[in-house]
């Protein structure tokens, strides 16, 4: 942070930015995401000719702009959109793609780099820094395949910055490990690996005796001698009517007339060669018989998904609950519902009820252990007189805190969450294993704890109540 703010102070004397109103910025990160949005090149060449690759971890992270994070999520988007159409207008091609859903990959695959890098990843783009001789961008456009891959090579050489940092650090002294200790914890580990790839063994063996394998026979095509030829000749023709369509945008923006016109005819042309090779294509292709092999659920296969969902997340908080009840309370107001015909009618809507519940028990629990968590805590923190005692009460004593922010409920959160989760995983599964249980994936260890807290510790309703009893 210190290397940054040394070499800020050039930025702001820099004549480059003095149509910029500095005084309407509270801090150096909301001028460069301004200049990143709505600045001219020349604006952002003027901050990265000061500011050299070691300053830019100094800023936020794109994904950390804004507390809220679907706020953030459309500023990072507009951000990235921004970058984009900038270096397509200064290189004089079009985006070969989908622009708003690239721009989300490319926030979701790359959230972690900070305004400044992602400023000046686009400077590199404009610069040809890391295309190859391959690239041409001039015949296929700015598209995601160039981007994603300059994008990798710039993560590469963020790594020698980072590390080039990390060696001007003094050396950390740390305390002598235990020996005894770290041996111990090793040993839990493997424990751990090995109770998973048990967990997974067992599990992935009952779930495959729910399939059942199903041959089909579908008709696919196949290039003959005389097709492929025709597919020869498309792709020569689509790269030329690519290089036109290059011509006749070049000729738009310089407003030539005439050129216009004979473009216009040979594009037409071109399209029309496109389409009648494609019909010879099409018609030389032979088809042949092909045996698809697929698997497809046995009878009763969603009935014994919801039964194995009960017996993790709902039965083991009340003991005196039988699968078999829930599920026939469950049938019993499926007929209620709907009058239905016996047989075949009635199985198939019977299945489809299964599979919807099942899916909806599992959207509404599995991943979501840390809001389950903290609305429990919420909760707690209603009821308690003050955040310092209720803190206390959870074995965080914090003297003279007089408020909770959501980031710190969601910090306390997480805190709980790995608490219960911590060093009981095996155990909890072998004792499964030993009752002839269903031993529970970690995913589903970790939802389980959550719940026991919920309900358990913090006296609410079992959020599955009213799915099975209404």
């Amino acid at each position: 942070m210190s290397r940054f703010y040394g070499s800020f102070a050039p930025v702001v004397a820099d004549p480059r930015l003095n149509s910029v109103d500095l005084s309407k910025f509270n801090s150096p990160a909301e001028l460069v995401l301004h200049l990143f949005i709505g600045g001219s090149i020349v604006q952002c060449a003027a901050l990265l000719d000061h500011l050299d690759a070691t300053c830019d971890l100094a800023l936020p992270e794109l994904s950390a702009i804004d507390k809220n994070p679907d706020k953030n999520r459309l500023i990072a988007q507009e951000a990235i959109i921004s970058g984009i159409t900038q270096c397509c207008d200064f290189l004089g091609v079009n985006f070969a793609g989908d622009l708003p859903v690239f721009s989300v990959m490319a926030f979701d695959m790359y959230k972690g780099l900070s305004i400044l890098e992602w400023m000046r990843f686009f400077d590199g783009v404009r610069k040809g820094k890391f295309k190859t001789e391959y690239q041409n961008v001039s015949v296929r456009g700015l598209n995601p395949e160039f981007l994603l891959d300059w994008l990798e090579k710039f993560g590469e050489s963020r790594d020698s910055v980072v590390q080039s940092l990390r060696r001007e650090l003094p050396e950390a002294k740390t305390d002598p490990v235990d020996p005894t200790a770290l041996e111990r914890f090793k040993e839990m580990q493997k424990a751990e690996v090995i109770m998973c790839n048990r967990v997974q063994e067992h599990r992935g063996a009952i779930e495959r005796a729910r399939l059942t394998r199903m041959v089909e026979k579908r008709k696919i095509p196949m290039q003959t001698q005389e097709s492929m030829v025709h597919t020869n000749a498309l792709n020569v023709l689509k790269f030329n009517l690519s290089n036109k369509e290059n011509e006749f945008r070049d000729a738009l923006k310089k407003a030539l007339p005439e050129r216009i016109e004979f473009l216009e005819k040979e594009v037409d042309a071109l399209n029309l060669k496109i389409r009648q090779t494609t019909t010879l294509e099409s018609a030389a292709m032979t088809w042949v018989d092909e045996d698809f092999v697929f698997e497809a659920d046995a009878k009763g296969a969603n009935y014994k998904r919801v039964q194995e969902a009960l017996e993790i997340y709902y039965l083991p908080f009340f003991p005196d609950v039988q699968a078999k009840q829930v599920i026939d309370r469950i049938i019993a107001k499926w007929d209620l519902e709907h009058a239905l015909d016996g047989g075949e009618v009635k199985e198939a809507f019977y299945n489809t009820e299964a599979k919807k519940l099942y899916k909806s028990i599992i959207a509404s629990l599995e991943g979501h252990e840390h809001n389950i968590v903290r609305a429990g805590l919420n909760h707690l923190l209603e009821k308690s007189t003050s955040p310092a005692i209720f803190l206390e009460n959870l074995g965080y004593p914090s003297p003279g805190v007089k408020s909770l922010s959501d980031a710190s409920m969601m910090r306390l959160a997480h805190k709980v969450c790995e608490a219960f989760t911590s060093q009981k995983y095996v155990s909890h599964c072998e004792k499964r294993f030993e009752q002839g249980g269903i031993p529970l994936y970690k995913k589903e260890y970790k939802v389980f704890c959550a719940l026991w807290f919920y309900v358990n510790h913090c006296g609410l309703e079992h959020p599955l109540h009213h799915i099975f009893n209404d």
